[in-house]
């Protein structure tokens, strides 16, 4: 059973390693704006994701396969669960009285691009926070987009396919 998983958590180590630059723009954010304490955590989010992405693609490296339906199915509920838990994790050290249930709420409403919030305040949060909060709308609102167009027909989903079902 975890043979045949293994191939998925392959492509998930490329997808967070690919997403870990992401941390990279809240950081250059703070820094240019003195937030030193910020661009603290910001550095350790990048750092903490690469470093998994990393471990499990060390792990996992040498199992490659053409995915299959069933795969891509699990891939896409894999990447929806894992990528706003490391989102989240900065916000948990830089917004004021916050839990981890309202932060994975903000990284998972940024990252499906609806838009929600369950802050207040979001004017006297700090400019990082908020570029953080816009730059993963935009990184969900195209990987939606990049699902549609390039990777659900790759598995033979496309728009009719998806309809019928």
């Amino acid at each position: 059973m975890l043979h045949s998983l293994l191939p998925v958590l392959s492509v998930l180590s490329r997808i967070v390693l690919a997403f870990s630059p992401a941390f990279l723009v809240p950081l250059s954010w703070a820094w240019f704006l003195d937030e030193r304490h910020h661009a603290l955590v910001w550095a350790y989010g990048f750092a903490f994701t690469t470093t998994c992405g990393l471990i499990l693609w060390q792990a996992t490296r040498g199992y490659r396969r053409e995915l299959q339906a069933k795969d891509g199915f699990l891939l896409v509920n894999l990447v929806w669960t894992l990528l706003p838990a490391f989102a989240a994790a900065p916000l948990m050290f830089t917004v004021p009285d916050i839990t981890w249930t309202k932060a994975y709420f903000e990284a998972m409403s940024a990252l499906t691009a609806t838009g929600s919030t369950a802050l207040s305040g979001l004017d006297a949060l700090p400019v990082s926070v908020n570029v953080w909060r816009c730059f993963l709308q935009l990184v969900g609102g195209l990987g939606i987009m990049l699902l549609v167009v390039a990777v659900l027909p790759l598995l033979g989903l496309g728009g009719v396919q998806l309809y019928r079902a």
